[in-house]
């Protein structure tokens, strides 16, 4: 055995660099290893979301969690777009594929070959859009692939790519391309970017993103990388798939409950107090249902509803449900009836009940949508409701 004598001076460095050698090699190594080489930023396409979830940690996992992420693959829509294709399989591609794998438009890969194009609405193509193209109804957005990520951070930088900001990322105007349509005779199939123009929202300034992409805990960057902001905009983008927000958006309330012999007059008011476009929005085959039921003893004896929704046909007059349909061959507006933001309506119910009895009114609002997936399915949820009695 060889021992060794050295004074305290040495003793004390060689216990410190030992205690740095121990760091280094039990720490595991994501934390050390550093940024992704430049050369995983693809200059002539879109990047992979999954490299820039090596930096972005937070936001790639609230993205790879949304529908947005899933826009290509969920099972509603692949059912809707096999049922397009055969129709007509090149206006379909031109139409679905836009917004439900936007790639194509800089790499035209419509046969969905390229891992990046399977992606979705990916983390690249957000930060590449440098402008949006409403009048063209073809490309809609004016795109710049490469080393320069768009965003809403002010004098942000990265060792990996260039960084620019973006007011055009903070502003409703971002989410238009893909959140307006026009169908055939150029009939506004979805508009909710146009329904938020007009309301009063847009005149006090807020955005889509306020409600949408609201800031949240997490690191714009993983600190273990570099000094990051500890919030970051919410990227699971959330709308009438959630419940939270329809459960903000839409109030129900008793006015007027008045029983005269065997009849029961009832007034409900159903009011858009907290969605900055119509409800519901976006494809038309979404409803919202007000549903007031009459109990007797226990006992509904009667149901009646509203249903708030906008009706499309084709150039025939034929009414369109389908999703597919709706996209592929909608021309005309037969019906608009659905709650403006902040719009209030009364609505006037009459129940024939028999003298002697009490009644209770039960009333419900429905958030109900009907994709068509292999069968015809429903789905449909409560987002609201009451019970008052008579006296």
């Amino acid at each position: 055995m060889i021992k060794i004598f050295c004074c305290n001076y040495c003793k004390e460095n060689i216990l410190r660099v030992l205690t740095v050698l121990w760091l280094l090699f039990s720490i595991p190594a994501s934390i050390y290893a550093g940024f992704p080489d430049k050369k995983s930023i693809n200059k002539n396409n879109y990047t992979e979301s999954k490299v820039c979830g090596e930096c972005h940690k937070d936001i790639y996992y609230y993205w790879k969690n949304s529908l947005h992420a899933m826009s290509l693959e969920n099972p509603i829509f692949n059912t809707a777009y096999m049922q397009s294709l055969r129709q007509d399989s090149k206006k379909a591609k031109e139409l679905c594929l836009r917004c439900h794998a936007p790639a194509v438009l800089f790499n035209s890969d419509y046969e969905l070959k390229q891992d990046v194009t399977r992606e979705g609405i990916s983390c690249d193509f957000c930060h590449t859009i440098a402008g949006i193209i409403l009048k063209d109804t073809k490309y809609l957005f004016s795109i710049k692939v490469g080393e320069t990520k768009r965003g809403p951070l002010k004098n942000a930088s990265s060792p990996v790519h260039n960084v620019e900001y973006s007011s055009l990322h903070t502003r409703s105007e971002f989410c238009a391309g893909c959140h307006e349509l026009r169908g055939n005779n150029n009939v506004p199939i979805m508009e909710t970017y146009t329904e938020w123009q007009k309301s009063p929202y847009a005149a006090q300034g807020k955005q889509c993103q306020d409600c949408h992409m609201p800031e949240v805990e997490g690191f714009v960057v993983d600190p273990k990388l570099k000094e990051s902001s500890r919030t970051i905009n919410l990227h699971d983008i959330q709308g009438g798939h959630s419940l939270t927000q329809l459960k903000k958006s839409v109030q129900l309330n008793m006015v007027n409950m008045k029983k005269e012999k065997d009849t029961l007059n009832v007034d409900l008011k159903i009011a858009n107090i907290g969605s900055g476009h119509m409800i519901p929005t976006g494809i038309p085959s979404q409803q919202l249902v007000l549903e007031v039921s009459l109990i007797v003893k226990n006992k509904i004896i009667d149901t009646q509803t509203r249903e708030y929704e906008k009706v499309i046909s084709d150039a025939s007059g034929r009414v369109l449900k389908d999703d597919w349909d709706i996209i592929m061959n909608g021309a005309k507006i037969l019906n608009d009836n659905r709650l403006a933001p902040l719009e209030e309506r009364i609505e006037h119910f009459t129940f024939q009940i028999p003298q002697g009895y009490e009644g209770t009114i039960s009333s419900k609002i429905y958030y109900v949508y009907r994709p068509y997936l292999m069968e015809k399915q429903e789905i449909k949820v409560e987002i609201n409701s009451s019970e008052n009695t008579t006296k």
